[in-house]
C-alpha cells in the first residue's frame, strides 16, 4: 500500500487492523504529532471509541499526559501492564479516561524517522492487565517501521505540493507585475522605485524560493538595462542623422556658390561665402 500511494489515514488504519487480526483481544492506534507545536494532531484507531481518541487530540506530547506522550518524549517504548495500579498515572488524566473506556493495559512505541525525529506513536490497548508477547512485540516493530515510511512519504508529498504552489504564485506575481509595468507608460519613468521583487511569504527559507526570487530580481534588472541601452542607442542614432543632414546642407550651399561665381560676374552674397 505504501508503494501504491494510498492516502496516509487509510494506510495507517490498515496497519492497525493487521495487528488486531493477528493479536486477538486488542485495540490499536496511531497518533501523529505536530512537529511545530508538539501536540497530538490526528489519529488512526479503527476499533477504539472515538470519545477516547478525540480526548487525546490537541494534548501536548509530554510524559505526564500518558504512555504515548511519555514514549514520544523519551523516544522509547513504554509498557503499562495495569493502568489502574501503575503509579506513573495516578495523578494523570490518562488513568480515568482509559478506565472509563474499559482499557486496562497500554503499550506505546514511538514512530521515528531515520534521523531520529519522532513522527508519532503506535499503541496497543487491552481490556485486561497484560504485557506484550513476543509475537506482539514483533508486530509492533514491523508496524512502526512501515508507519515511519508512510508518514515521511506523505510529509514529502505535502511539502512538494506546497512548494509548487508557492513557486506558481511567485511566477504569476512576477508576470503580472511585468505586464502592468509594460501596459502603464507612466510607471516606466519610475522603474527604479517600482522594481518588483517576489515576497518571501510562504517560502520558509526554501532554497528553491530564494532562487526563484533572485532570478526574478535579475530579470528585472536586465530588462531595465535593455530599456536604458535602447534609449541611448536611439539618441545616438538621431544625433547621427542630424549631423549627416547638416553636412549635406553645407555641401549643397558650397556647390551653389561655386556655380554662381562661374556663371556671373556678380560676386556671391556674403552670407553665401560665409557658408
Amino acid at each position: 500500500m505504501v508503494a501504491s500511494g494510498s492516502p496516509l489515514p487509510t494506510f495507517l488504519e490498515a496497519l492497525c487492523r493487521l495487528v488486531e487480526d493477528n493479536a486477538a483481544n486488542c485495540h490499536c492506534s496511531v497518533y501523529l504529532i505536530d512537529e511545530k507545536d508538539e501536540v497530538f494532531q490526528s489519529y488512526a484507531a479503527p476499533s477504539l471509541p472515538s470519545s477516547y481518541s478525540d480526548a487525546i487530540m490537541g494534548l501536548p506530547a509530554r510524559p505526564d499526559v500518558g504512555p504515548c506522550g511519555m514514549a514520544s518524549r523519551l523516544k522509547t517504548q513504554v509498557i503499562v501492564a495495569d493502568v489502574d495500579t501503575d503509579p506513573r498515572w495516578q495523578a494523570s488524566t490518562f488513568r480515568p479516561l482509559a478506565l472509563a473506556h474499559g482499557l486496562r493495559s497500554c503499550w506505546s512505541k514511538p514512530i521515528s524517522s531515520p534521523s531520529g525525529d519522532v513522527l508519532g506513536t503506535f499503541a496497543i490497548y487491552q481490556r485486561e492487565a497484560a504485557t506484550p508477547t513476543p509475537l506482539q512485540q514483533e508486530l509492533i516493530g514491523r508496524v512502526t517501521h512501515l508507519a515511519s515510511i508512510a508518514i515521511e512519504r506523505a510529509q514529502r508529498e505535502k511539502a512538494g505540493a506546497e512548494l509548487a504552489h508557492v513557486s506558481r504564485m511567485t511566477t504569476l506575481s512576477a508576470l503580472t507585475a511585468s505586464i502592468a509595468h509594460e501596459v502603464n507608460p507612466a510607471s516606466r519613468g519610475h522603474h527604479h522605485q517600482r522594481r518588483y521583487v517576489p515576497s518571501d511569504a510562504g517560502c520558509r527559507a526554501s532554497k528553491h524560493c530564494r532562487r526563484t526570487r533572485d532570478r526574478a530580481a535579475h530579470d528585472s534588472r536586465r530588462h531595465s538595462r535593455l530599456r536604458r541601452d535602447g534609449a541611448v542607442a536611439r539618441s545616438v542614432q538621431q544625433e547621427g542623422v542630424h549631423a549627416r543632414t547638416a553636412r549635406s546642407e553645407r555641401s549643397d550651399a558650397r556647390g551653389h556658390c561655386a556655380v554662381s561665381e562661374r556663371t556671373s560676374e556678380t560676386p556671391c552674397d556674403p552670407p553665401c561665402r560665409a557658408r
